[in-house]
């Protein structure tokens, strides 16, 4: 088990220094339905992140380098929205209290409809417990007429040790 854990983050290294030199994103693990990625993104910043997607939506949480948060997104291909707009919606994993945030609307770069908002760093902890130990996500839009979101988590509690592995890999490059 401790071999494979090094083995692990020394592909998350790898991931990351491949990733410093093309400005890359590369996926390194997939457990389920989830993806656990790093690399080096357009802009030059090193990130580390676990996604899943189907029935044309995408759901994402990212770490960049230097931040003190990290962002969520999600988008799905049917939505319109204006750049900027802010959208209110409540996240809540199974029957814990739900996080309301103020959400960013945006465009990702393959063109889809998104929306951005970040767990602030006194808050990270408590959202991975949640996101790992929950059964599901729901994902609600109070003050619109955007369909709820729910999202099985089968694959959280592994694919958030490998998103650790590639965060503790960061950590070591940016020394």
């Amino acid at each position: 088990m401790q071999r494979k854990i090094v083995t692990l983050a020394a592909a998350c290294a790898l991931a990351l220094q491949a990733g410093i030199a093309n400005a890359e994103v590369k996926t390194f693990a997939k457990v389920g339905g989830w993806s656990a990625f790093g690399g080096t993104t357009d802009s030059d910043r090193m990130m580390c992140g676990v996604s899943t997607s189907g029935d044309g939506r995408w759901f994402g949480v990212k770490y960049f380098q230097n931040n003190n948060y990290l962002t969520v997104q999600l988008s799905k291909k049917s939505w319109e929205v204006k750049d900027g707009t802010k959208i209110d919606l409540k996240m809540q994993f199974d029957r814990e209290t739900p996080w309301s945030v103020k959400a960013t609307a945006f465009h990702m770069s393959d063109g889809d409809a998104a929306l951005e908002f970040q767990i602030a760093y006194k808050e990270i902890a408590q959202w991975l417990t949640e996101f790992q130990r929950s059964n599901f996500l729901y994902i609600r839009f109070p003050d619109s007429k955007v369909d709820d979101w729910k999202a099985g988590l089968a694959g959280t509690t592994q694919i958030s040790s490998r998103f650790d592995d590639c965060l503790t890999a960061l950590k070591k490059a940016t020394r």
